[in-house]
């Protein structure tokens, strides 16, 4: 499975609602629909961004219909580690559903519902980037 032509965005509002949206997300066969609810059946968003000066990571489960996929991350709870400072978002990725090996699954359904729903603090690993990278967003190195 080759996914191609997804075209990630994000929006994010000062009350720290945002909205993370995948278009034209498809495989070696068309456009992808997902079923389930869990990390190993949808693909995943995860957000790369700083909250003051502690850089973290949040995954989202992005449950996709013909190829597209919305979800609507809160970010507010993100601002107690900002100590009153602000949380930027650096870039994105999307990848695809968790591999059912190991404790992959269990690890990162842990992540998606901790405190901060989804969130791991860098440097440490976050098991629900653990699929196939398929799609990414924001700046890079040399643009």
């Amino acid at each position: 499975m080759r996914p191609r032509g997804n075209v990630p965005s994000h929006k994010i509002k000062g009350t720290g609602a945002a909205l993370v949206k995948v278009k034209k997300l498809t495989d070696a066969v068309g456009l992808v629909t997902t079923t389930g609810t869990g990390p190993d059946t949808n693909y995943i968003a995860v957000l790369h961004g700083a909250a003051g000066p502690v850089e973290f990571q949040m995954s989202i489960v992005i449950s996709a219909k013909k190829g597209n996929g919305t979800v609507k991350p809160n970010f507010g709870p993100l601002v107690s580690l900002a100590s009153g400072g602000s949380v930027a978002i650096k870039g994105f990725e999307v990848y695809t559903p968790v591999p059912n090996v190991g404790t992959n699954v269990a690890d990162c359904t842990t992540v998606l519902t901790a405190a901060i729903p989804g969130v791991t603090l860098d440097p440490a690993p976050n098991p629900c980037a653990t699929g196939t990278l398929v799609g990414v967003g924001g700046l890079t190195a040399g643009s």
